[in-house]
């Protein structure tokens, strides 16, 4: 009986320090999970032109439902969507309140540590076509630091 109480301590102290398969940053958290969270908008850039983006300044991003405030005040939510399958990732955001109501906005993205971009069509139509990349012509790109 001694023995396997020895031997069970043993595994119990052995085990756990094998860890795991995955790289060390990496915690086992799918990509909606690093969408997931609030951030705060850093900047817009027009590929191949000027642009005046007027979205709200921060956006928060919670088990499939967003919200965007301005000056504390919530200005639109909705639902929105992500696939990690696709290359570039895409991003959906479906408004169902704010200026967008209804519609579905098409994006790619990627998040690299704490900033996320975001690329978005420049031409009209909001977003019904989705950008194929981060440096093609009429593409805003949208960047996002994430809010401790």
């Amino acid at each position: 009986m001694r023995r396997f109480v020895c031997l069970l301590a043993g595994v119990l102290v052995v085990v756990p320090s094998l860890g795991s398969d995955s790289p060390r940053e990496y915690d086992g958290a799918t990509e909606m999970d690093g969408i997931e969270g609030t951030w705060r908008f850093v900047s817009a850039e027009r590929i191949g032109g000027d642009v005046i983006w007027a979205g709200p300044p921060i956006l928060t991003f919670r088990g499939g439902r967003y919200v965007g405030l301005r000056d504390g005040r919530t200005v639109e939510r909705g639902a929105y969507g992500v696939d990690n399958r696709q290359t570039p990732r895409h991003f959906d955001r479906f408004p169902e309140s704010g200026p967008n109501r209804g519609l579905t906005l098409r994006y790619i993205y990627r998040v690299d540590g704490d900033t996320l971009k975001i690329a978005e069509t420049s031409s009209p139509g909001l977003n019904v076509e989705r950008p194929t990349g981060f440096t093609q012509n009429d593409v805003t790109i949208l960047t996002w630091q994430r809010v401790r």
